[in-house]
């Protein structure tokens, strides 16, 4: 009987080799659009390794092959994504109906959301899925962020130093900790009690949970994308074994959600000013959720919300460390703003702080796309450039925020890019979506959550600058410290940092 499990497994190998060989021949035979360039490489093992060398060099790809105004074809190893560059096209995609170009319809496909987040099932048009969600990041939590704003900056406070406490210490007081890590985990100490409340926020085992969970359901997701529809199901189940935070988060959540219900249906209990409290007020708009399937699109916003802002921060701590004049000069700005205690008072209103993450959002974006939708339907841009069913169309977000039309010297960090340096004062800010800085989406479905997460990360940039000394870990170019997967760009094993609290002078009080 043992002697046949290599036979097994080879034939599932085989298998799965002939499946992937199958999709590869149907999609190279498929794909014939009008005023599209596909960059592969010719014959059917060329295209076979084109759709491999799209997992490791993908941002690269790109760099190399961006065109300023005709869309660009690459292959993945599912469908051909298609990147447009030019201004028509970029104002049209944004503007698509979302059943003919769909959000939802991608997302379902790159999250694997059906056997991620416990069972959602999302519908193809966002308007049948409510919008709840746009109301909840978009305009409540936005009306509620100053009143946040205390809460979250004790928060900070103690996760950094509880990061440092459990760290590798070295000496003149450095630890040094992993970047990702260190991000990672302060990110989610905030956003946990802005999410949940102080009570379930303050508990260290759900905190190790809702962590590890981004990372879980985005290895999850990608190891389903490589198996066929038919088998995921039962794939899903086996890997649960491996992956289980998202039914372990759900145990956490449901009986919140559940208590917190029952308190808004008989008006009894405290009032709550967190986002489960937001998203039950918001749903009885549509009808009254179930605690369930609030459970389940708080899962899809967490990853969100914890993913993205880390590694972006993880940026902006390198490049702060490439900049020191720099630093020297918000960390001037935000002591002009403090109040008696020494704490920022009005971080939203720091112009140089605002410019400086832009400006590191735009030279070190955490992916090298945007924008990305699913054709439901045949579309048609203006000048004929056509998507068939089931394309998938985005922007090519690194490329053009360093296009040399859009950005002058736009190879070189300039800290002071984004502001009027004649009266100091923000030209565009960090939160705000065009087509020269397309990071946060654009138009109806630009990200809702961008003034929290702007928020969030001055906080925390604040914080740090204001408190602590910060350097790299080791030498070495940027490249050595962050690697590729898809189009993602993230941050290594090897991308470490230093930290200490800085020294306070004899004069201090």
């Amino acid at each position: 009987m043992a002697s046949s499990s290599p036979t097994i497994g080879l034939c599932l190998i085989t298998m799965w080799l002939g499946w992937r060989l199958r999709l590869i021949i149907q999609y190279s035979q498929e794909f014939r659009r009008k005023r599209v360039t596909v960059v592969e490489y010719p014959s059917w093992l060329g295209r076979f390794v084109s759709r491999v060398r799209y997992l490791f060099k993908c941002p690269g790809i790109l760099l190399q092959c961006y065109d300023s105004e005709y869309p660009i074809a690459l292959p993945t190893p599912g469908p051909y994504f298609i990147h447009v560059s030019s201004k028509t096209h970029i104002e049209e995609l944004s503007q698509a109906p979302e059943d003919t170009l769909s959000l939802h319809a991608f997302s379902k496909d790159l999250l694997q959301a059906k056997y991620t987040m416990d069972g959602i099932e999302f519908d193809d048009n966002m308007s049948e899925n409510g919008a709840v969600h746009s109301r909840v990041l978009g305009v409540l939590l936005k009306i509620h962020l100053d009143d946040l704003q205390p809460s979250l900056r004790a928060t900070i406070s103690a996760a950094t130093a509880q990061c440092l406490d459990a760290g590798s210490h070295l000496a003149h007081d450095w630890t040094e900790v992993n970047s990702f890590d260190f991000a990672t985990r302060i990110v989610t100490h905030a956003n946990a009690v802005v999410f949940f409340g102080a009570q379930l926020a303050s508990d260290p085992a759900f905190i190790d949970v809702a962590m590890r969970y981004p990372n879980d359901l985005f290895l999850t997701a990608e190891l389903l994308r490589f198996l066929p529809q038919s088998i995921r199901p039962y794939a899903a189940r086996a890997l649960k074994r491996s992956f289980s935070t998202p039914e372990t988060l759900v145990a956490y959540l449901m009986p919140l959600v559940e208590r917190r219900l029952e308190e808004t249906h008989t008006g009894g209990g405290q009032q709550h000013r967190d986002l489960v409290q937001f998203f039950i007020d918001s749903s009885r708009r549509k009808g009254v959720w179930s605690a369930h399937r609030i459970v389940q699109v708080i899962l899809g916003v967490w990853f969100a919300s914890v993913h993205q802002p880390a590694l972006t921060l993880v940026s902006i701590l390198d490049d702060l460390h490439a900049q020191p004049e720099a630093s020297r000069i918000i960390r001037d700005e935000i002591s002009t703003m403090t109040d008696e205690h020494n704490v920022p008072v009005h971080v939203d209103q720091l112009p140089l702080l605002d410019s400086f993450l832009k400006e590191s959002a735009r030279l070190h974006p955490s992916d090298s796309i945007t924008a990305r939708r699913k054709a439901i339907k045949p579309f048609t841009f203006s000048d004929g450039t056509r998507l068939e069913k089931n394309d998938v169309v985005c922007i090519s977000l690194e490329a053009l925020m360093k296009d040399q039309r859009h950005y002058a010297h736009s190879q070189f960090f300039d800290a002071y890019r984004h502001m009027n340096t004649d009266s100091m004062t923000s030209q565009s800010r960090f939160s705000e979506p065009s087509q020269n800085f397309p990071l946060w989406g654009l138009g109806r479905h630009a990200c809702p959550g961008r003034h929290y997460a702007s928020r969030l990360l001055k906080l925390i940039v604040a914080h740090l600058i204001s408190e602590y000394d910060i350097e790299m870990a080791g030498e070495g170019e940027r490249q050595s410290r962050f690697f590729s997967w898809r189009t993602s760009i993230l941050p290594s094993s090897a991308c470490r940092i230093r930290i200490r609290k800085k020294a306070v002078s004899p004069g201090a009080n």
